[in-house]
């Protein structure tokens, strides 16, 4: 395979990669907040729900690109490959 061949596969693995984060964070950020405008206009009530929703909608989103970015780290006391990160073993 030809070096410029194989550069431009990695710059476009990286590109698809990556891809998927925007509209990850518009449907996280959007879905909430349209339910949030129709309950608003359903209970008559001003901007509540749509403030709720925007809010729930932002910290989703924002949550779930650190996760693709940075990796989620879960389970307790799991420190990876290494061990348990408090001291033991």
């Amino acid at each position: 395979m030809e070096p410029d061949k194989k550069d431009q596969e990695s710059s476009l693995v990286r590109y698809f990669k990556y891809s998927h984060l925007g509209l990850q964070f518009l449907l996280a950020v959007g879905l909430p907040t349209a339910l949030g405008i129709w309950l608003d206009r359903r209970w008559g009530t001003k901007a509540l729900f749509t403030v709720l929703g925007l809010a729930l909608g932002f910290t989703a989103g924002i949550y779930s690109i650190y996760g693709a970015l940075f990796g989620r780290r879960g389970g307790r006391g799991g420190g990876g490959p290494e061990g348990p990160s408090d001291g033991r073993g």
